[in-house]
């Protein structure tokens, strides 16, 4: 869902910052040139009106516009548009002798200025919305059993009581799209904080999950866990490489680097029966 329309106290916000734009663009005009008051209110109005209509539609095109120079484009066509219908809003005004070309061209400094930074705010703001969609909608196809024991309930047995079904695939869900990452096209995972980046040939996805259910769901004939920060998969290893002191570097295939611990290097060299 859009987050205009999420909830009832999203649609104030909006409304409230709306208004606020609204208010701020008129004690910029009134100051910063001299014309009547209901030019300068209707200016303010129909302006920041176009800008949140174009900002809503911003919205559906984050996923596409992720590529730098077509995220410039796209906010350059964008304002281009923006700029072009506010000053052609103006001929709505009956005055005479340029005084609406002369407003215009003496206020588009600030209307550019205002504009990017209006944009910019907006995008990002999109961007944690579409990452907290992902984070909230991210499915993995890895089913926990657990095993009686026969011990009692406060009791642990010498392995885990629970074990993770292994999958050959992880589906992760984004906004209306699913990807599917199959586990042969997956490199390697990190640990971002509370979070797991999955990194694969196709992409980067997040995932609101441990690197332990990881370590556990995961073929542990395929990823090994080098690292508290890192699982790779041992398909996609170039060579391993000493690092000062009891400190290794994994070279994948793909040029990347990762830092391996020394109990990491072991259990790899284990993995690998090197």
């Amino acid at each position: 869902m859009h987050p205009f329309l999420a909830s009832k106290k999203e649609k104030v916000s909006i409304s409230l910052l709306t208004l606020l734009s609204v208010t701020n663009q008129w004690i910029l005009l009134y100051l910063y040139v001299d014309m009547p008051f209901n030019v300068i209110t209707a200016d303010s109005l129909f302006s920041v009106f176009l800008f949140a209509c174009l900002g809503y539609l911003l919205w559906y095109m984050v996923d596409v516009t992720r590529a730098p120079l077509l995220e410039a484009l796209v906010a350059f066509l964008t304002l281009g548009l923006w700029l072009s219908l506010s000053f052609a809003s103006l001929y709505f005004f009956d005055y005479a002798d340029g005084q609406i070309d002369h407003y215009f061209i003496r206020t588009l400094p600030i209307r550019v200025l205002l504009g990017i930074l209006c944009w910019v705010i907006l995008l990002q703001w999109y961007r944690l919305c579409k990452l907290k969609d992902v984070n909230d909608s991210i499915e993995v196809n890895c089913q926990t059993t657990t095993e009686p024991s026969g011990l009692p309930d406060n009791e642990e047995p010498k392995e885990s009581l629970q074990k993770h079904e292994i999958t050959d695939h992880i589906a992760v869900k984004s906004g209306t799209k699913i990807h599917i990452v199959r586990l042969d096209e997956l490199l390697y995972l990190q640990a971002e904080g509370d979070y797991v980046m999955l990194f694969s040939a196709s992409g980067q996805y997040l995932k609101e999950q441990t690197m332990k259910y990881f370590e556990m769901c995961l073929p542990p004939h395929r990823f090994v866990r080098i690292h508290r920060s890192y699982i790779i998969n041992v398909e996609q290893i170039l060579r391993v490489e000493l690092y000062g002191k009891e400190s290794y570097h994994v070279l994948l295939k793909n040029g990347k680097c990762l830092r391996a611990s020394s109990a990491g290097y072991k259990l790899l060299k284990d993995r690998l029966s090197l």
